[in-house]
């Protein structure tokens, strides 16, 4: 099995799939790391490495045991193959802070913000895999291992997976004025 663990950059995929793996037994894939081997190109004015995702796609299954269980963490996850495509979403407010604390320039969290009140992860994750594969967990103020019992839970029980269909997280309407506030910081952009 393998689960796609995808969502905005600071809505902790790493710290979950980490710790995912060692309470369940599924082997950790780091796919940011991996995915170095393809960069092709530097966008300087988003400050971001583009990736050969088809190259990436084509190469990495020569990397997975197919009869090992996987859990692969990367925000360009859902770009791949897998049996489940978990997205993590975040507050809006806390994602900025994590972002500005981790040293992101004010574009940079402009550009992840409007990623996450848009959907955008869920979005291309739904277009690329279709409802049946998709779920979105809420972790704003979940402890770690609440959220890989979610997991877990999705993966397993059918009658689970319900209340993590796609659709029932909206930033917009309460959070777009966080937006408008770091493009006036940043002089209108």
């Amino acid at each position: 099995m393998i689960i796609l663990l995808t969502g905005t950059p600071g809505v902790g995929k790493t710290v979950v799939a980490k710790r995912f793996s060692e309470k369940y037994g599924f082997k950790y894939f780091d796919l940011n790391e991996y995915s170095k081997k393809f960069i092709i190109a530097y966008d300087e004015s988003r400050d971001t490495n583009i990736v050969d995702i088809d190259k990436l796609r084509n190469e990495i299954y020569k990397e997975i045991d197919p009869s090992m269980n996987y859990i692969i963490d990367g925000h360009i996850s859902h770009f791949l193959n897998g049996d489940f495509v978990i997205v993590l979403r975040l507050n809006p407010e806390i994602l900025y802070e994590r972002l500005l604390s981790r040293g992101y320039n004010l574009r940079k969290i402009l550009e992840n913000m409007e990623s996450e009140i848009l959907d955008v992860c869920l979005s291309e994750s739904i277009e690329i895999h279709g409802m049946d594969k998709v779920f979105e967990i809420d972790v704003t103020g979940k402890d770690v291992e609440d959220i890989c019992d979610t997991i877990y839970r999705i993966i397993n029980e059918e009658n689970f997976r319900k209340k993590y269909i796609p659709g029932k997280i909206d930033w917009l309407e309460n959070y777009y004025h966080l937006i408008e506030k770091l493009r006036r910081e940043l002089g209108g952009d």
